[in-house]
């Protein structure tokens, strides 16, 4: 039991210290925003072409060629449904013209405004696994995936800038409500044939090609403290869910639950 409590005292340390460090790098992207250095925080911040312009020049994914200088940019004001996200669409023109091949809107992606979820995706990390893996990886998997134009970090902040899948005949797309509501068996075969298909391109990859594409310190359970962090934040979310749908997750889901953190190594 005392080595149970230790471990949970640890990682709760832990998140506090992480949590404690996003909102001073919170405090900090403000006092750079002041200055002009920080990553755009708004819709409106973003979608000027001379802010737009060195984001799809610089931060655009090794190995693959930057869009065109831009003309303008707009927002038509889409905006689409997230948790922990502000996602909505910006119009772009590019100097060269039209072209059939380039886009005409950009699916952009900023940190949400609310500020204990801010704090809580950098405490946690999630963010920039995101951005690392749409500069790394994107445009290395087996999948159908929307392109990336540019991915940057910078703080607490990040910017995403890819495709929109919108564009594209005949595309069908799911939000978490979809999800929510349930699926079907011929969606579920689609879904494990993918995982099967991204899972079988790097099998046999070992540590070191690994680590060279993605770190092994970007993961959510392995990577250094991530263990004992996950258990506390796994552990401090049972009593809260329990308490806001006690009829969903009832007293016999929090038993097992508790078990699972007690068991959790």
């Amino acid at each position: 039991m005392s080595s149970s409590i230790g471990k949970a005292a640890s990682g709760t340390a832990g998140l506090v210290a992480r949590a404690t460090r996003a909102f001073g790098q919170i405090a900090l992207d403000r006092w750079e925003e002041r200055r002009g250095r920080a990553r755009p925080r708004t819709p409106e911040a973003l979608a000027r072409p001379e802010i737009l312009g060195p984001l799809l020049a610089d931060h655009a994914p090794s190995e693959s060629t930057p869009l065109p200088p831009l003309r303008s940019a707009s927002l038509p004001g889409v905006e689409f449904e997230s948790s922990n996200c502000r996602n909505f669409l910006v119009e772009v023109e590019f100097a060269s013209g039209a072209d059939d091949a380039l886009p005409r809107t950009l699916y952009a992606k900023l940190p949400t405004p609310e500020l204990a979820t801010r704090a809580f995706a950098n405490a946690v990390g999630f963010w920039e696994v995101e951005t690392t893996f749409c500069q790394e990886l994107a445009h290395r998997v087996p999948l159908r995936v929307p392109r990336v134009y540019a991915a940057a970090k910078r703080g607490a902040r990040f910017v995403l800038l890819t495709e929109n899948l919108h564009e594209i005949p005949g595309s069908r797309l799911f939000i978490n409500r979809d999800m929510a509501a349930g699926t079907t068996p011929e969606v579920s075969q689609r879904c494990l044939r993918t995982f099967a298909a991204l899972h079988a391109a790097f099998w046999g990859w070992d540590r070191t090609r690994r680590e060279a594409l993605l770190s092994s310190r970007l993961h959510p359970f392995l990577g250094p403290g991530a263990r004992a962090r996950s258990r506390a934040l796994n552990a401090m979310a049972i009593a809260p869910a329990h308490r806001k749908a006690p009829d969903l997750f009832r007293r016999e889901h929090v038993d097992l639950c508790e078990l699972a953190i007690d068991k959790w190594d």
